[in-house]
């Protein structure tokens, strides 16, 4: 058997598949999500050894000959969970793949049109880095590459002078600052408090992605 990586069109429901030809695979993805004969498009990842196969493939139904890879699997291969809460980032074989987030992938791309400030938090902790892009999923690419912790997208501002909307929440926060664009922010209060007196000096339109994460 061996390991696909599954696109398809949009790349909102990209995945690995186990699969013993990439025809399988493809077709497998698209009984499993829905998707019309010819969506899908699969890559050979590597040969899964019988040993590791075996061990995991009792606990998945198989259809058409192929089945989702457990994390257990994935791991047993050598891969390594960046993010393992959907949607999920797995490194290995030299690269990093990205499971398609459905809604949340949709919005980013919607917001990818938008330029703004975004809130970006570090996963359960109180440390958010508050900066100004203009493309979104390439700002946070950049920062998940450059970190080795978990970050998730809070919040995103949009508005027509993101600089000057970014020095006003900075001047905010002043008293939160950890370094850099990285601010102390334990409630929730303090955040909604700071984007009144924005909203009351700018015209801002505020995206709550916290919100399509936990409807996820």
């Amino acid at each position: 058997m061996n390991l696909y990586w599954v696109k398809t069109k949009g790349s909102f429901e990209d995945w690995f598949i186990v699969a013993p030809t990439k025809e399988i695979a493809c077709d497998c993805h698209e009984g499993f999500e829905g998707f019309d004969e010819g969506d899908a498009k699969a890559e050979f990842v590597c040969e899964i050894p019988d040993n590791i196969e075996k061990k995991h493939k009792a606990e998945y139904d198989a259809i058409n000959g192929g089945y989702w890879p457990s994390h257990e699997l994935l791991v047993d291969l050598g891969f390594e969970f960046i993010d393992d809460i959907s949607p999920r980032i797995v490194r290995g074989h030299g690269r990093l793949f990205k499971e398609g987030g459905s809604t949340l992938a949709l919005t980013i791309k919607h917001l990818d049109k938008k330029q703004g400030v975004y809130f970006i938090n570090m996963r359960d902790t109180s440390k958010f880095k508050i900066g100004i892009t203009r493309k979104i999923s390439r700002r946070l690419k950049e920062i998940k590459t450059a970190n080795p912790f978990v970050i998730d997208l809070w919040y995103f501002i949009e508005c027509e002078n993101p600089r000057k909307v970014e020095r006003l929440f900075h001047e905010l926060f002043k008293d939160k600052i950890i370094s850099g664009e990285w601010y102390q922010l334990k409630t929730f209060k303090e955040i909604f408090s700071a984007m009144e007196v924005v909203e009351q000096k700018n015209e801002i339109k505020i995206h709550n992605i916290l919100k399509v994460i936990e409807n996820l």
